[in-house]
């Protein structure tokens, strides 16, 4: 069974790398489907800076609830953000996006350049423990 999984992501790979050689209009979509179901997430959504601090909305899980975040997001304390992080490994994961306000959002900012970020958001899945409590799992980073 691990070798049929590790050929399903090799498939899902490799048709990932063929939607982006087409340069398809709908390859962020594509990359949102493609985390939320390897990551087992709820959904996902995909950034790009347009100016210091205002991102759009490139791409979303077909699940992705409209009312969690319109399609320009601000970060806070951007500029304290950027100074503080090394992004020695091209992203940071302490990323607090202005529209957060759903306790099982993640938000990672990641380099597109030398001065442009994107923003991935990410919504996990809620696996409810009992009634009193919540369980959620964030991506381990």
């Amino acid at each position: 069974m691990p070798h049929n999984l590790r050929l399903d992501l090799i498939n899902d790979l490799n048709l990932l790398r063929n939607l982006a050689v087409k340069g398809l209009d709908n390859f962020p979509n594509e990359v949102c489907l493609f985390l939320t179901d390897e990551i087992n997430l709820k959904s996902a959504a995909i950034f790009r800076e347009k100016k210091k601090n205002n991102f759009i909305l490139l791409g979303k899980s077909h699940l992705f609830p409209q009312n969690i975040l319109s399609e320009n997001l601000s970060i806070n304390d951007y500029d304290v953000m950027l100074s503080e992080s090394k992004f020695e490994t091209n992203y940071s994961a302490n990323c607090q996006i202005s529209e957060n306000s759903d306790t099982n959002l993640q938000s990672i900012i990641f380099k597109l350049s030398d001065e442009k970020f994107g923003v991935l958001i990410l919504q996990h899945k809620v696996i409810p423990s009992d009634a009193n409590q919540k369980n959620i799992y964030p991506l381990p980073i």
